[in-house]
């Protein structure tokens, strides 16, 4: 009998392929696979948006494939950018504090040049927020933040891809407010 010619069935493979993709979604579910992750606190929201947790960044590695969640306080702001389409008029929240990591790495991104991120005259990190996906309600609550009653955003930094992006692009995702 003559093995070299041997192949598998298309149902093999279809249940190679749903173990693999159902492997793949349960990894997807557990959160991060690799490294530490705590909670930080019990996350209350004003929003049903997320309840993923937001992680301790102590042992975090940030790199442009890399996604984090992180806690930022601060308040809304409304400015005029540059992109590669084009100009826009942008959401962006003044970080005061929070996320250590992340606020470095995008405050290097804006000193090496990245024009997507862009810091006030302060210093302080202006990233731009993902506006489309906040629902209306945490909008209006985002709106009337202000230096002197800043609020505090769970964001997501999602995988950085390509280059060339349009005005008011945003490397986070939104998660919710917290109080």
């Amino acid at each position: 009998m003559d093995t070299s010619s041997r192949s598998f069935s298309p149902l093999v493979l279809v249940l190679a392929l749903v173990v693999v993709l159902g492997a793949g979604w349960y990894v997807s579910q557990q959160g991060t696979m690799f490294g530490s992750s705590t909670e930080v606190s019990p996350a209350t929201t004003t929003s049903p948006q997320s309840t993923e947790p937001v992680v301790n960044e102590a042992e975090t590695v940030i790199t442009e494939e890399s996604t984090q969640i992180g806690e930022f306080t601060g308040y809304h702001e409304v400015v005029e950018e540059e992109g590669f389409e084009g100009a826009g008029t942008c959401h962006t929240f003044v970080v005061l504090k929070g996320a250590p990591k992340l606020t470095a790495y995008f405050k290097g991104m804006v000193e090496g040049g990245n024009r997507l991120q862009s810091l006030t005259e302060q210093g302080q990190l202006r990233i731009n927020l993902p506006w489309g996906e906040i629902p209306t309600a945490d909008q209006a609550v985002i709106q009337a933040s202000a230096s002197s009653t800043p609020i505090t955003l769970s964001l997501k930094k999602e995988a950085q891809i390509g280059t060339d992006a349009p005005a008011c692009y945003s490397f986070f995702s939104y998660i919710r407010i917290e109080s």
